[in-house]
C-alpha cells in the first residue's frame, strides 16, 4: 500500500504517505480532533511495544530509539546499500534500515518500506565495429526491497549481434560486414514497483580519424589547394568553424574529404592562421563526425610571400647570402644557382657572387651585371610578385706567357723571348676568338722597349741592350689581349718571368809606354819615394760600346819577386776622353826588389788586366855573378850572368842561358842594360834579350846565393814580343847541378 496508518506515542491515529523526503499525514486524536502535518519524522511503537522515531534517508530510514538506555550507542552504516547490519538492534540508540516495523492503527504488526522504480545507469548508445567481437553491458539499478525482475529489448538488431536478458543484460557478438548503420532500440526494465523504458542507439561502423596533416602552406597571389582526408563509417561529414585567410574557401566533398583552395590575397602575406585543438568540450578547428563520434583537428594555414629566385647565366654558379644593413635575413649561407628564397616583409638580404668562377679547363666566368643593374653584391627585399633575378657572366679564356732565360755581357745586346699560348686552345678556337694582343717585356721592372705585337700563339722576341752591371735580373713579360670586334675581356692577360744573367764586359788594359821599368832608390839603403805608373783602358770594339767610366776602380799592385809584402799604389786617378779611360797611380816608398806590376779593372761592369815589370835597385848594394849548369824539364842547361853597377849608376850586364835540346840549342842572350835588384842573398835581373837571335824578348832571372854553395839556385821567366809568357823557358828557381852563384852586398 502507498499509505501508512499508525498510532504515534500520543495515541493519535495517522494516515501518512511520502512526498520527497517528507511525510504528509492526516491524524485524529483521542478526543476525535482532526489535524494535518508535514514532517520529516514519524513517532511510532514497534512490534515489541518500544517507542522509536523514523526519518527518511533516501530509500532507507534513520531509526532512533525514543528512550535509549545508558549503555545504548549509535550503530553506524556498514553496508554498500547504506544500511546498518547489527547482531542486536535493541542496543543501538540509532541505526539505518530499509524498513520500519511498527504497530498500525489496528494493532497489527506491519513492515513499512520505501519502494522505487528501476533505473538505467549505462549509456544511451553503444558502438560496434564489423568483424570485431564486443559485449556491451546494460546496467540497471534497483533496491534490495524492490529488485529488477526483468529487462527486455525491442527493435531490429544487426546480423551477428544478440540481446541477452541476463542478468546482467547485454548486447554482444560480432557485427557482420556490411551492417554499418544506426539501429534504434527500446529497452525496458521492471520490478514490483513498475517498469521504465529507455531509447537506445546501437551504432555499427568505424570511428572517425584524420589521415591528412593539419597544416598547409599557400603563396600569396598563386592558386593553391589542400585536401583534408578522413576514415570512418558511416562516411564522416566535415565542417570548418574557424576563420581562414581571405581568398580561400572550404568545401565538404561529401566523401569523407574536404578541400581548402583559392588564391590568397596580398594582404595575407606572412599571415599564419591557427586552429585550436578539439578536446571534446566544444567544436573547434576542422570537425569530422559520423554516428560513432566526432573528432577535431588543429588547422594551421601559412601564407608565404611570393618567391624570389636568384639565377645566373650560365647556371650552376655559387653565391653568398648575407644580412642586409640593419635588417635580418633568415636565408644566409652559400648557394648554387638557381635558388629560390622566401623573404619576409621585414627581411633584407645581400647576394654576392664569387667572380671569377671556374668554367672548365682554361676558362672562367666573370660577373658582368644583372641586366641594367651592375652592382655585385646586390641587396634584395621581399618582392610584390613572384620574381627571378639573373646575374650575367661573361666567359673568359686563360692564356700563358712563358719567358725564356737570358744571358749576356754588359753593354751588349741580348734577345729576350717569351711564348704566348691559350691554356685550352680548343675552347678558344670553338669560341671563334683569335689570340691577339701585345707583349711587353721588362727587366727589373723597367720596360725593355715598346710592346711587341702578338698574332696567334707562338714565341715573340725583342732586342735589349744590357745596361746593368754583373748580376742576375728578373725578366718579365706581360701579354695584354687586343681589342677587336670581340669583348676585350673575352681573353685574359697573362704574365711570366725568368732570369737574365749579366756578366762583365771585357776591357783592354795597356800600360803606358812611359812607365819606368827600373828605378833607383832615392838614397843608398833607402826606397824609391815616388813612382808614377799609368795605363789606358778601353772596351773592345763590338758594335755596342758601354760607358767606359764604369771601368772602375782601377788598381795598380806591385808584387815583389823576392818574398815581401805587395805594394798597392795610391792614389789612382782616372779620366775619360774619346771612349778611352786613362788611369794614373802613384807608388810611394817602394823598397828594393823586382816587381810584377798588375794593373786590373775592378767593379761589376768591366774586367781586364795587364802585367809589366819594375825593378827598384840600389847600386850601392853590390853585384852578382854566376856560372853553372842545371836540369830543366829533363834537358841540360847552362847559364852565365855578370851584372854590376858602374860608378855612373848604370848596370853593366851579361846574361846568357842555353838549353841543349838534342842536337838543337836554345840561346837566350841579354842585349840591353839590365835592372839589378839585390834583396839579401837574392838578385833579380830584369832586361831585354834575343832568343836564338830574335829580338823583342824580355826576361827576368832570379839568382839565389845559397849556404852552403850546393844550394845555389837559378830561375827564369821569358816573355815574347807580344807580351805572352814563354812557358818552356819559364821556371821557378832550380838548384844548380854544378857551378856557383855569388851575390855580393
Amino acid at each position: 500500500s502507498s499509505q501508512l496508518s499508525y498510532t504515534d506515542w500520543y495515541a493519535t491515529n495517522w494516515t501518512a504517505q511520502t512526498y520527497g523526503g517528507w511525510f504528509v499525514q492526516k491524524g485524529i486524536g483521542k478526543q476525535g480532533t482532526a489535524s494535518d502535518s508535514i514532517t520529516p519524522t514519524i513517532f511510532y511503537t514497534d512490534w515489541s511495544g518500544n517507542q522509536y522515531s523514523a526519518s527518511r534517508v533516501g530509500l532507507n530510514f534513520l531509526i532512533t530509539k525514543g528512550k535509549p538506555a545508558k549503555t545504548d550507542a549509535p550503530c553506524a552504516v556498514n553496508t554498500p546499500f547504506g544500511w546498518t547490519i547489527a547482531p542486536d538492534y535493541t542496543v543501538c540508540s540509532s541505526y539505518v534500515f530499509p524498513a520500519v516495523q511498527l504497530k498500525d492503527s489496528l494493532g497489527n504488526n506491519v513492515s513499512v518500506s520505501l519502494g522505487a522504480l528501476p533505473s538505467f545507469t549505462s549509456g544511451l548508445s553503444a558502438n560496434f565495429t564489423p568483424g570485431i567481437a564486443k559485449t556491451f553491458t546494460i546496467a540497471v539499478s534497483g533496491t534490495p526491497a524492490f529488485p529488477v525482475t526483468a529487462i527486455t529489448q525491442t527493435g531490429a538488431l544487426p546480423a551477428g549481434i544478440a540481446f541477452n536478458a541476463g542478468p546482467p543484460a547485454t548486447l554482444s557478438g560480432t557485427a557482420a560486414a556490411g551492417t554499418e548503420g544506426v539501429y534504434p532500440l527500446t529497452l525496458k526494465a521492471q520490478n514490483t514497483v513498475g517498469s521504465v523504458t529507455k531509447t537506445f542507439t546501437l551504432n555499427v561502423g568505424t570511428t572517425v580519424a584524420f589521415t591528412s596533416p593539419g597544416s598547409a602552406t599557400f603563396t600569396a597571389g598563386q592558386f593553391g589547394s589542400m585536401t583534408i582526408t578522413t576514415t570512418g563509417k558511416p562516411t564522416p561529414s566535415l565542417t570548418l568553424n574557424i576563420g581562414i585567410p581571405a581568398g580561400l574557401t572550404f568545401k565538404d566533398n561529401g566523401n569523407g574529404t574536404a578541400t581548402i583552395s583559392g588564391t590568397p590575397v596580398a594582404s595575407n602575406l606572412g599571415l599564419i592562421v591557427f586552429g585550436c585543438p578539439f578536446d571534446g568540450t566544444g567544436v573547434c578547428g576542422v570537425v569530422a563526425a559520423n554516428a560513432l563520434g566526432i573528432v577535431g583537428q588543429t588547422l594551421t594555414i601559412t601564407v608565404n610571400p611570393p618567391p624570389l629566385t636568384i639565377a645566373s647565366s650560365p647556371s650552376g654558379l655559387t653565391f653568398l647570402i648575407t644580412a642586409g644593413s640593419g635588417m635580418p635575413c633568415n636565408s644566409t649561407g652559400n648557394y648554387v644557382t638557381p635558388k629560390t628564397f622566401i623573404l619576409g616583409p621585414s627581411e633584407s638580404c645581400t647576394a654576392t657572387f664569387v667572380t671569377p668562377q671556374r668554367a672548365g679547363e682554361g676558362a672562367q666566368y666573370a660577373f658582368s651585371g644583372w641586366g641594367s643593374v651592375l652592382s655585385n653584391p646586390r641587396v634584395f627585399v621581399m618582392p610584390t610578385v613572384s620574381s627571378t633575378y639573373t646575374a650575367q657572366f661573361a666567359t673568359q679564356y686563360a692564356t700563358t706567357t712563358t719567358v725564356a732565360s737570358g744571358s749576356g755581357t754588359y753593354s751588349d745586346p741580348v734577345t729576350l723571348g717569351a711564348t704566348v699560348a691559350a691554356v685550352n686552345p680548343g675552347a678558344l678556337s670553338a669560341a671563334g676568338l683569335p689570340l691577339s694582343g701585345s707583349l711587353q717585356f721588362a727587366v727589373n721592372g723597367v720596360n725593355a722597349g715598346g710592346p711587341v705585337a702578338v698574332n696567334g700563339a707562338g714565341t715573340y722576341t725583342t732586342s735589349y741592350a744590357i745596361a746593368q752591371p754583373q748580376g742576375t735580373y728578373r725578366i718579365s713579360a706581360v701579354f695584354s689581349p687586343g681589342g677587336s670586334a670581340f669583348a676585350p675581356s673575352a681573353i685574359l692577360s697573362s704574365s711570366g718571368g725568368n732570369n737574365l744573367a749579366v756578366s762583365k764586359q771585357k776591357a783592354a788594359v795597356t800600360p803606358s809606354a812611359t812607365n819606368p821599368t827600373s828605378v833607383e832608390v832615392g838614397a843608398p839603403g833607402g826606397t824609391a819615394s815616388s813612382i808614377t805608373l799609368a795605363a789606358v783602358i778601353q772596351e773592345l770594339a763590338d758594335g755596342s760600346l758601354g760607358d767606359i767610366s764604369n771601368a772602375a776602380p782601377v788598381t795598380f799592385t806591385l808584387n815583389p819577386v823576392v818574398a815581401a809584402p805587395p805594394v798597392v799604389c795610391s792614389p789612382v786617378t782616372t779620366s775619360v776622353a774619346a771612349g778611352v779611360l786613362t788611369a794614373t797611380a802613384v807608388c810611394a816608398n817602394v823598397p828594393v826588389n823586382a816587381y810584377d806590376v798588375k794593373i786590373a779593372v775592378g767593379g761589376n761592369y768591366y774586367t781586364g788586366s795587364a802585367d809589366s815589370v819594375l825593378g827598384v835597385h840600389d847600386h850601392s848594394l853590390g853585384f852578382v855573378t854566376g856560372d853553372g849548369t842545371l836540369m830543366h824539364n829533363g834537358v841540360p842547361a847552362n847559364f852565365k850572368a855578370i851584372v854590376k853597377y858602374a860608378k855612373s849608376g848604370l848596370a853593366e850586364d851579361e846574361v846568357t842561358y842555353v838549353e841543349h835540346r838534342g842536337t838543337a840549342k836554345v840561346v837566350l842572350k841579354s842585349h840591353s842594360r839590365t835592372s839589378l835588384s839585390i834583396v839579401k842573398n837574392t838578385a833579380v835581373l830584369l832586361g831585354k834579350a834575343t832568343l836564338n837571335g830574335v829580338s823583342g824578348y824580355t826576361f827576368r832571372a832570379v839568382l839565389i846565393y845559397g849556404q852552403p854553395s850546393t844550394n845555389n839556385q837559378f830561375g827564369l821567366q821569358v816573355t815574347d814580343p807580344g807580351g805572352h809568357l814563354v812557358p818552356d823557358l819559364s821556371f821557378e828557381p832550380i838548384t844548380l847541378s854544378g857551378g856557383t852563384i855569388l851575390v855580393q852586398q
